[in-house]
């Protein structure tokens, strides 16, 4: 079906649902299909309004052009589509066809898990990890962010971000109102900190009975905790959330800045009445535990 002899090939090709299908069948690992947009497709083509298309593959497999191909079969119809085939394993993450990819979507041909949190928390963590701070706002958080091309090269830069993300993840949903970028990097940078002196395992473990015991779900908190104090703010931010219809009015740097006052009141025995944190771009020190 497809020129594989050359480099890169590109001819107009007559696409039946039969031909889409094995198309489909055997194509490149790829972003989660959108029902929403292959029916729009769908319906345009039988319409007569879908016009030529150009659909990119690699060594033979289709690479970009799933929802249009995915329309093809569902419409039943014909069409004709430009065939663009390459050799180059770094091309799909530089176009941008059809559908805006998204950093997400990226990652997840890679492989990875959770994609739609870990890519905006993966921006938070190369952040902090570049400048050692984060800009204090609401509505633009960073002052750096991560094209699509790059995205898989930041992400390999922190191997063990996707655990932490996880973690986050899978104990959302006894503190919906906490974003999880921020929470995933205070995990990281805890369980960074502590493995500098323990071993992985015993680190991890630590990071998460913080986390996802004393954080998310309040497990045996009394008053004195500065645990307690952090879920008192929580409960704040909620309020504002549904006051503002779903708009949370604080920025990752001052919950991350939040979390990790917390964590160091806590190791070190302290009370924490109140969490008063600095406008600026600054974060502290993660103390030993």
């Amino acid at each position: 079906m497809i020129n594989t002899q050359e480099k890169t090939t590109l001819q107009l090709e007559r696409i039946t649902p039969e031909k889409a299908q094995k198309i489909f069948d055997s194509r490149m690992p790829n972003r989660n299909i959108r029902m929403r947009r292959v029916r729009e497709l769908a319906m345009a083509m039988k319409e007569n309004r879908f016009k030529d298309s150009l659909l990119r593959f690699y060594k033979g497999r289709l690479e970009d052009g799933q929802h249009r191909i995915l329309a093809c079969i569902a419409s039943g119809c014909t069409i004709d589509a430009w065939i663009d085939d390459h050799d180059d394993p770094d091309k799909f993450t530089t176009y941008d066809i059809g559908a805006k990819r998204t950093n997400g979507d990226v990652l997840g041909t890679e492989g990875y898990k959770n994609c739609n949190v870990l890519s905006p928390t993966l921006i938070l963590l190369n952040q902090v990890k570049k400048f050692g701070k984060l800009r204090d706002g609401v509505l633009n958080h960073v002052t750096e962010a991560i094209p699509t091309y790059k995205i898989t090269e930041v992400a390999k830069k922190y191997p063990n971000l996707p655990y932490s993300v996880s973690v986050v993840h899978s104990v959302q949903k006894y503190q919906k109102v906490i974003p999880m970028p921020a929470f995933g990097v205070f995990h990281y940078l805890l369980v960074e900190k502590l493995s500098s002196y323990l071993e992985t395992e015993k680190a991890q473990d630590i990071a998460n009975d913080f986390v996802s015991n004393k954080i998310y779900k309040g497990f045996n908190l009394t008053q004195d905790d500065p645990v307690y104090t952090l879920r008192r703010l929580l409960d704040k931010i909620r309020e504002q959330k549904e006051k503002n219809k779903g708009c949370i009015m604080t920025s990752p740097r001052k919950l991350l800045y939040a979390a990790i006052t917390t964590w160091n009141k806590s190791v070190t025995n302290k009370k924490l009445k109140q969490l008063k944190i600095p406008e600026g771009d600054t974060l502290p020190n993660i103390f030993s535990y």
